[in-house]
């Protein structure tokens, strides 16, 4: 059998195939050849790919079928299981009655009207779209329902990171084994919180940055973030975790382009400062104006003693441990692979990783950029 492949110059190459190896083997590598030979990937890169490539070919096709399925179930049950995390928020009443008080009215209550002793203070509320959509959920499905839908939206968030992990030359087993890690550093926090919108918000965040690219020319597809960062503001207060690691992705994006061309063309300048402008914009477009970011400035200065989530990593308990794992894992990961890594990635993630040694409630963040940056490797 033959197949055949084109050269840069248009020259057509075909490749004889033999019962030696595998088909796919062959295929690959015949690909890698062209590519090669096209100037359109490194030597080194392509042996890496194939590689992999046979080594997972190699675990595949010594499992059974039955036996490989299994294993991808009873991981996929035991990521359930870890997002079944049963402890119900002390404030989940309240959301879910701020939602039902505006789906009742059709307004957005102005006064802190469930209080005792203060009814008639102004409101702020920064989860207004979390709180309409617990609401929701809670008059159609019920409490069971909400309980189940946590479960079935963190496996779904997983399994697009799988998915995005099959992509990049992965299997399907290996995939799901990567899950588990990211499972456990979401688990004691993916609760029915507005913060669950903060969590599935970042990971659309990180999918983004990985479909603009690393070429500073498609900056202008990170504009698709703004919308998204808008809903965000709207719905929970991690949004500027999000403006934050989106401002130091467009930063490190220039950058990048600086040390690899050694300037930096003008527009790519202003699309990126315009860029930032209007990630930090999006704190304005809420129902009550500046009075949010105001808000936020105040509640952040200060310190939060009585909040655990708030604690710095050696007073997060379990949580300790599995940061320690996700840290040891990257790494080992980092320092070790074969494979090419992206410095903006890299150094994006390392900043990622530092932030729950203040507050171990950024620990989600960290599982989840590892999960999207790190299996490969």
């Amino acid at each position: 059998m033959t197949a055949g492949g084109c050269d840069h110059d248009g020259t057509f190459h075909h490749h004889r195939f033999t019962d030696t190896t595998s088909l796919t083997r062959q295929i690959a590598a015949a690909v890698c050849d062209d590519l090669v030979s096209a100037k359109l990937l490194d030597r080194e890169v392509a042996d890496s790919i194939l590689a992999q490539h046979h080594t997972v070919e190699a675990a595949n096709n010594s499992m059974p079928g039955w036996l490989h399925w299994g294993v991808i179930i009873l991981l996929q049950l035991s990521c359930a299981l870890l997002l079944s995390w049963r402890t119900v928020d002390a404030d989940l009443w309240g959301h879910i009655q701020y939602g039902q008080d505006w789906l009742s009215t059709g307004t957005l209550t102005a006064t802190a009207a469930h209080t005792f002793t203060t009814p008639d203070h102004p409101w702020i509320n920064h989860e207004n779209l979390f709180e309409l959509a617990v609401a929701c959920g809670h008059r159609w499905f019920g409490g069971q329902g909400l309980m189940l839908g946590k479960c079935l939206l963190g496996l779904l968030l997983l399994n697009f990171i799988g998915w995005r992990l099959q992509r990049q030359g992965l299997s399907g087993l290996s995939a799901s084994l990567c899950l588990l890690p990211v499972a456990a550093g979401l688990a004691e926090y993916w609760q029915i919180r507005p913060q669950l919108f903060s969590f599935v918000l970042f990971a659309a965040l990180i999918w983004l940055f990985e479909f603009s690219g690393r070429d500073g020319a498609r900056l202008r597809r990170l504009w698709l973030a703004i919308p998204l960062l808008i809903v965000w503001t709207n719905s929970h207060g991690g949004v500027l975790a999000g403006i934050c690691v989106f401002a130091a992705w467009v930063t490190l994006t220039v950058a990048h382009q600086f040390l690899q061309f050694r300037r930096i063309p003008p527009w790519m300048l202003v699309e990126a400062s315009s860029l930032i402008t209007a990630a930090v914009g999006t704190l304005f477009v809420n129902p009550y104006g500046a009075a949010l970011p105001r808000w936020y400035a105040v509640s952040l200065s200060a310190p939060r003693p009585e909040v655990s989530e708030w604690a710095g990593l050696l007073e997060g308990g379990p949580a300790a441990i599995i940061y320690a794992v996700l840290a040891v894992l990257t790494a080992v990961g980092l320092l070790l692979s074969s494979r090419p890594r992206s410095p903006v990635e890299t150094i994006l993630l390392v900043s990622i990783a530092a932030q729950p040694l203040g507050h171990i409630r950024h620990l989600p963040f960290f599982a989840i950029a590892f999960g999207f940056w790190m299996p490969a490797h």
